[in-house]
């Protein structure tokens, strides 16, 4: 029982090792992205002899790696995805006046500081989220409601309503059509040419 433990345990570190190396690739290189990766993997798995354990150690290493060494091409280079563009960009703009080792100190320590709060909230997380999955169709309501009206009730509200609305009527029209994929792909791709170029309208 302790010998097939600790061949588990082995596996699951030989597989976080793994997923270390190959999150610090694809964090390090520029449009790789560790989906990618995990496709990848997905098809290759009938051809694999690696357990389970170990797949899933490689899994959430190289997305934790990624995360860490990402912001450093990100910075550097000014080629965030749309993900992390808001954290990004003022970063790079540190970069760019010769302060890239305080960016890249303070992007460090950040991502630290989410991963620990991360852990220490892990336990009660696991308990609550069950019982938040299907909440009742009032709290839903109160939600999708109350989020867009706290977006629309900042800076600039008429121009935040338009948009919305815009992208609202947008949706509806192309939802059972085949533009979605490069409309979505265009909605997530020009604010951030746009932020990266200084050029956003408001």
């Amino acid at each position: 029982m302790i010998a097939a433990n600790m061949t588990g345990l082995l596996a699951i570190l030989a597989g976080a090792g793994a997923g270390h190396l190959a999150g610090m690739m694809t964090g390090l290189t520029p449009g790789l992205h560790i989906n990618l990766v995990a496709q990848m993997l997905l098809l290759a798995w009938p051809l694999l002899t690696v357990s389970k354990s170990a797949a899933l150690g490689f899994l959430v290493a190289m997305a934790i790696a990624h995360t860490f060494f990402d912001a450093i091409p990100s910075m550097l280079l000014g080629v965030p995805d749309e993900g992390s563009i808001l954290a990004v960009m003022p970063a790079h703009k540190l970069v760019m006046k010769g302060r890239a080792r305080e960016a890249l100190a303070l992007n460090l320590a950040g991502s630290m500081a989410a991963m620990l709060l991360f852990a220490v909230a892990l336990p009660s997380l696991l308990l609550t989220l069950p019982t938040l999955a299907h909440p009742p169709l009032i709290v839903r309501t109160v939600v999708l409601i109350g989020l867009p009206l706290l977006a629309l009730l900042g800076k600039n509200t008429w121009t935040n309503l338009a948009l919305f609305a815009a992208a609202g009527l947008l949706g509806l029209a192309t939802m059972q059509q085949d533009l979605l994929m490069p409309l979505l792909t265009g909605l997530f791709g020009m604010p951030t040419l746009l932020a990266a170029a200084g050029k956003l309208p408001f």
